[in-house]
């Protein structure tokens, strides 16, 4: 087996640490970035420049340098900003699946139980999940793959729905919210964890692809098992806040 790479399939903002620019600036030399789309800042901004790619060639060029390369290739998804993306990634799944090692997806679709991405592609990152190894969903995700209805309340609902709909996807949620329970929730083949760590109040962009990175850093980079993955990303995910609330000069309300 030849040395690991990510190929990831998202969005690269210039302003701001999210989508390619977060995983870059953990993964470094191990991830080899391909963007869906170009954008000057994060969605947080007010006015956005975006400038899309034209993925296919740019995909397939890339996984042929790999493969020049001997390299072992680990297949990452996440913002996908067109719904002819959706299917790109599918065909390429399709023309190099005996060449891939693993695939991880983010279905990144909304967050706050609102969607911010195109309904249709909503009704095809079905197809990909089925397909993938990892999942990295946030609430309203598990929410809008589970096959439940939207009104459906009960949280743990949707997680059990989900998990028979993937039967075969480890998946973290990775903002769960149940009542009293909170957390990042790990389902990693027969085991099912609930991991608790702090919240703060203030919002800070991008740390669901720095949370990303740093699981794939240190499970399959460092080789640690998925709980202690977990539990690392957390710990790393807490100290940029902690810094970066710092540098705002912020005293943070903690939520444990």
């Amino acid at each position: 087996m030849g040395k690991i790479k990510i190929l990831a399939v998202s969005s690269l903002p210039a302003h701001r640490n999210a989508g390619l620019k977060a995983q870059l600036s953990v993964l470094k030399n191990d991830i080899l970035p391909v963007p869906t789309v170009i954008l000057s800042g994060v969605t947080s901004f007010s006015k956005v420049y975006k400038q899309t790619i034209d993925l296919q060639p740019l995909l397939e060029a890339t996984m042929e340098l790999c493969l020049e390369q001997n390299q072992s290739i680990v297949l990452y998804v996440g913002y996908l900003e067109k719904v002819e993306n959706v299917n790109i990634v599918l065909d390429f799944i399709q023309k190099f699946n005996d060449m891939l090692i693993g695939i991880y997806v983010d279905p990144i679709s909304g967050d706050n139980d609102k969607t911010y991405i195109n309904h249709q592609i909503i009704e095809l990152w079905p197809k990909l999940l089925i397909k993938a190894n990892f999942a990295f969903p946030n609430l309203t995700e598990l929410k809008l793959y589970s096959g439940l209805s939207i009104e459906e309340t009960t949280v743990a609902n949707h997680l059990v729905a989900f998990g028979k709909r993937f039967p075969n996807l480890n998946f973290i949620v990775t903002s769960y919210f149940d009542n009293d329970d909170s957390g990042i929730f790990l389902r990693y083949k027969s085991t099912n964890q609930l991991i608790r760590h702090k919240y703060y109040n203030q919002k800070i962009d991008g740390t669901g692809d720095l949370f990303v990175s740093f699981f794939m850093k240190y499970y399959l980079f460092e080789q640690d098992n998925a709980e202690d993955s977990c539990k690392k990303a957390i710990g790393s995910i807490l100290d940029i806040i902690e810094t970066e609330l710092e540098e705002r000069h912020c005293q943070p309300e903690v939520f444990v």
